[in-house]
């Protein structure tokens, strides 16, 4: 089963204050690209492709959506998924390594771990209740 996730970033601020730090969502760049991962939960594993853009070109599967307010120092991650859930997760802080998201929408039962290991690979944690199901999941990705 392959599941094909796309990844858009927005830039939230568009007029940016004098002399600011650079933009921690600009050090996401490295994974605009195709991506090959391995989903391993619940004794399933299961290969699929994530592919990320700046841009939303359409197309079918999953969508998850990646940006940056600088304001209140928060990353927002907003996955829709193609049996049509959608789901709001959070994290604070702006180191874009490391992103600890607690979901806000629909419960407040998920939290999603996102880790850069390198430039051609990232991690994500997943643990939580879905749809009524305590699920634990660790995908590994690496750039194609």
């Amino acid at each position: 089963m392959t599941k094909r996730i796309l990844a858009s970033a927005f830039i939230a601020l568009l007029c940016a204050a004098p002399a600011q730090a650079a933009d921690p969502l600009a050090s996401l760049s490295y994974l605009v690209g195709t991506w090959s991962c391995t989903y391993n939960g619940g004794g399933q594993h299961t290969t699929y492709t994530a592919t990320y853009d700046y841009a939303w070109p359409g197309g079918g599967g999953d969508v998850g959506l990646t940006t940056y307010e600088p304001k209140g120092n928060t990353w927002t991650e907003i996955v829709a998924v193609i049996e049509r859930s959608t789901t709001l997760f959070r994290a604070k802080g702006s180191d874009g390594a490391h992103r600890v998201y607690r979901s806000v929408y629909p419960s407040t039962l998920m939290t999603l771990i996102f880790d850069r290991i390198s430039d051609a690979k990232y991690t994500l944690h997943f643990n939580g209740t879905y749809a009524g199901k305590t699920m634990t999941s660790y995908d590994v990705c690496t750039k194609q």
